[in-house]
Formats: C-alpha cells, structure tokens, sequence
C-alpha cells in the first residue's frame, strides 16, 4: 500500500522537526521528496527510476557518514583509555626521586617548597601534596601498572632512577 503524502509543507516539516537526528531527517524528507516527485511524473518510469536512485545513494552516503562518525567515537574512546593520567602519588614520587637524585630533595630543602613546585608541575593541590609528602607515599597493587610503566619510561631515558613500590617516599 502506497503511503499518504502530506498535503502541505508545513505537515510534512512538523514531522521531519520531530526527528532529533539531523541524518534521519534529511533521509525522512528525501524520501518525501522522491515520492511527491514520483507522483508528478506518474507514468514517467524512466524519471521515476532515477529518482529512486538519488534517493538509494543519499542513503548510503548517510549511513557511511553514520559508520564514520561511529569509528571516529571508538578511535577517541581508545585513545582517552590510554592516555589517562597516572595518580599524584607515583608522579609526586617520581618528581622526589629527580629531586633526590639532583642533591635537592627532602633531605636538602623544605617540604612546603617541593610541594609548591609538584603541584605546579602537576596541577595539582598544594596543600594536598604538602600532606602526602609529610606522612609519607606508600604504594598498593593499585598502583604497580602506573609505577611498571614509569620505570620503563626512565628505563628508555637511561636514567638512574626507579619507583619502588615497596619504598615509602
């Protein structure tokens, strides 16, 4: 059965407005398009064909715009999972550990001076990071990914440092 095409614009725009789906919309009034076209050349199979046509090739240039837009979520998804930022406590320790390494660490300067510079470098809290040195960093299975992955980083740098996850800084 032939469905019933609106008799005016402003019913047919009231329901394409209703379509949230920029996409979806521009495909429900290509559709209608077609039809009000298909209808005017009534008996014109030749022009009617190619109506059908343009409309089959909107869609699929639509859904392969649908199928990009998708791949390009999952790629962002991914790269937003692996970028993720290791916790202040293993980059606090790991700032220590130059710090220590450069004969300016705790034992050589306040530990409200190194927090100021941590948290600058970090963005984080000075006050926080002021409280996590002065009762001492200490590490849980939580953090061995994180600390794994730094020591290799400063492992490829061919510096002497490492994060020990049983080390209290």
């Amino acid at each position: 059965m032939k469905e019933i095409l609106p008799t005016n614009f402003q019913n047919l725009k009231n329901k394409a407005d209703k379509i949230k789906d920029l996409n979806k919309r521009e495909l429900f009034l290509a559709e209608h398009l077609t039809r009000y076209k298909q209808e005017q050349h009534d008996g014109d199979i030749i022009q009617q064909i190619t109506d059908e046509i343009s409309l089959t090739q909107l869609q699929k240039l639509l859904s392969n715009t649908e199928s990009i837009t998708d791949q390009e979520t999952k790629i962002v998804d991914k790269i937003e999972d692996t970028t993720d930022i290791p916790c202040i406590k293993v980059r606090t320790a790991v700032i220590l550990e130059i710090l220590r390494e450069m004969n300016a660490g705790t034992a050589h300067n306040d530990r409200s001076k190194i927090s100021r510079l941590i948290a600058f470098l970090t963005g984080n809290s000075n006050n926080h990071i002021y409280n996590e040195i002065r009762k001492g960093i200490t590490f849980t299975d939580y953090h061995t990914q994180e600390i794994n992955h730094i020591n290799k980083i400063l492992t490829d740098l061919n510096l002497s440092i490492n994060i020990n996850q049983n080390k209290n800084y």
